[in-house]
């Protein structure tokens, strides 16, 4: 019994002198893209992801054929240059074809879940407010109408990643 007990803290000893490393940062995907490509200090940043079509679809309240099965999102986020405060954007995906959508952002503080949340609030004239959660300056996820994330399905997630423009080397 001494003896399994031993073995015992020898392993747990070399559990903590070889700890877990911390693992790679979450970085901006580096994207290509033929469109104008918006930067500079008025830009907070440029967002993209692919998300389950039918659920976002009612929480948009928009209306959307029953073979529709996913969805393709680009947001242009903007700041004041001067002061970093949110000021309007850009969304484009498959709801916002023949319409950009476009309106004012600003920031909310907390949710259900945590008070310390940032969560962006889209908004647009005549339109569905659509509520992003920060989870990281490089990611941001769907919300529904009520602050509450939204999880997806087996095939797609409602992330948008921060992307940048890949140069040509």
């Amino acid at each position: 019994m001494k003896n399994i007990m031993l073995k015992f803290i020898v392993v747990l000893t070399c559990f903590n002198a070889y700890p877990q490393t911390k693992g790679v940062e979450n970085e901006p995907y580096p994207t290509t893209s033929s469109k104008p490509f918006p930067s500079g200090k008025d830009v907070y940043g440029v967002f993209e992801g692919r998300g389950a079509c039918q659920e976002l679809a009612a929480t948009l309240k928009k209306e959307v054929s029953p073979e529709c099965f996913k969805t393709k999102w680009g947001l242009y986020l903007y700041q004041n240059p001067d002061t970093q405060a949110p000021t309007t954007y850009v969304l484009e995906g498959s709801f916002f074809r023949q319409d950009i959508r476009k309106g004012n952002w600003h920031i909310i503080k907390g949710t259900k879940e945590d008070s310390d949340d940032f969560v962006f609030a889209l908004e647009a004239a005549n339109q569905q407010t659509i509520y992003l959660l920060k989870g990281d300056d490089n990611v941001l996820f769907f919300l529904d109408n009520d602050k509450n994330i939204l999880t997806g399905n087996e095939h797609f997630n409602y992330t948008l990643n921060r992307v940048q423009k890949k140069t040509v080397e």
